[in-house]
């Protein structure tokens, strides 16, 4: 790979892959070259649901076709590193990644640096406190410029899925976001609290699919490119992790 091709790769990009179609062929290439490590065979054992367990294993083999892409086929079957705060990532790599599947998706973003969180959700009714919705409402609404959506449960969604991209790319978690937003703890209803956006960080909506929720959040001045959409087929996905074009 060219020095020139590792800058474009290490761009920020979403990745993202239908589970249902491409779930045969996922497990298929990982029962052929092991592409998770035993840790996650062992945490997809312990699913009581066995439809649950399988959208899990393929949204993690789809994350692994993708880092494949990206560094090479060392990324097949190793175990990550988490840091501190639980935020995975491979040792001696500079690619950045998160993963979050839901609404029948695998979606992935990948970069150069390591504050970089995605997430995902369907539609879903939506049962808490009005006051407690509020806050978290406004809170998503001053991650990012762009307005929330007008439907009750679904600006209730796209506002938390900006806010779990947000807690999953500086690795504290929903609960200490949540509490600083004011929705939890002792500062809860009085809308004060440190900025959420801290870390030079950026949240952007992604369009994924009709009735799907998404969010990314980047360093700034970054901007998401183009969400990629994976093949479902095993040669289609075996070529796409060894750098065919696909878009």
């Amino acid at each position: 790979m060219t020095q020139a091709s590792h800058r474009r790769d290490l761009e920020t990009q979403v990745w993202c892959i239908e589970l249902a179609p491409a779930l045969p062929a996922l497990l298929q290439l990982d029962a052929a070259s092991e592409y998770l490590p035993p840790e996650d065979r062992t945490r997809a054992a312990r699913f009581a649901d066995g439809d649950m367990a399988r959208a899990w294993q393929g949204a993690h083999i789809a994350l692994r076709l993708v880092l494949e892409r990206l560094i090479g086929v060392e990324a097949r079957g190793v175990s990550f590193v988490r840091s501190d705060r639980g935020k995975p990532h491979l040792t001696d790599s500079d690619v950045a990644f998160s993963l979050s599947h839901g609404a029948g998706r695998a979606l992935i973003a990948t970069g150069a640096q390591g504050l970089l969180g995605i997430d995902i959700e369907g539609p879903r009714a939506i049962r808490m406190s009005a006051d407690r919705r509020q806050v978290i409402e406004m809170a998503g609404a001053a991650v990012d410029a762009e307005p929330l959506p007008e439907i009750a449960d679904s600006r209730f969604l796209q506002a938390w899925v900006r806010l779990e991209a947000l807690s999953k790319a500086t690795g504290e978690g929903m609960g200490l976001l949540l509490t600083r937003a004011g929705a939890f703890g002792p500062s809860r209803q009085t809308r004060v609290g440190s900025p959420l956006l801290a870390n030079g960080l950026r949240v952007r909506d992604l369009s994924v699919g009709r009735d799907v929720f998404a969010a990314i959040a980047l360093p700034a001045p970054d901007e998401p490119a183009a969400v990629v959409h994976l093949p479902s087929g095993v040669d289609e996905l075996r070529a796409f992790a060894q750098g065919a074009h696909w878009r």
